[in-house]
């Protein structure tokens, strides 16, 4: 299945059709119990505090071996019983074997969502929920003080 353009992604989606998307739609959803969620395009502030949250993480002493802190990967939460997978602003996770690989919630340390008024409620419940239920020790929600 060859899917372009973002406009034209079915409703659901299996792990494998995500698999196949191209890079730049791939980037643009989560998937969530097999459902396409389309996200929303960040502002340049957002980018600003989730680019500096990564850097100060990667730099913060660990007692594993290796860790990587990136911004805006996907992270596998569950398989069963439908494909879920998030997109956090920062992602703090033990570093791969695999160049390329993206990590899976067991791999990640701290997640990071950075909050607008539109993603609140579902930074705050859903989204900490799905990273509780798959142990993802440490989740962090940046507000946005939209007065500034």
């Amino acid at each position: 299945m060859a899917i372009q353009a973002v406009d034209s992604l079915p409703h659901q989606m299996t792990e494998e059709q995500y698999r196949q998307l191209p890079e730049d739609v791939s980037r643009e959803i989560e998937v969530v119990h097999g459902h396409v969620i389309l996200c929303e395009s960040p502002t340049p502030e957002h980018n600003r505090i989730a680019r500096r949250l990564a850097g100060a993480m990667e730099d913060l002493p660990s007692t594993e071996p290796c860790i990587r802190a990136e911004t805006d990967i996907g992270v596998v939460l569950w398989r069963v019983p439908k494909f879920t997978f998030r997109r956090p602003e920062v992602t703090v996770y033990r570093s791969l074997d695999q160049p390329g690989d993206k990590p899976e919630a067991g791999d990640a340390l701290i997640v990071v969502e950075v909050s607008s008024p539109s993603t609140a409620a579902e930074d705050l419940l859903d989204k900490k929920a799905q990273y509780a239920r798959v142990g993802i020790p440490l989740y962090l929600v940046v507000m946005l003080d939209t007065k500034y």
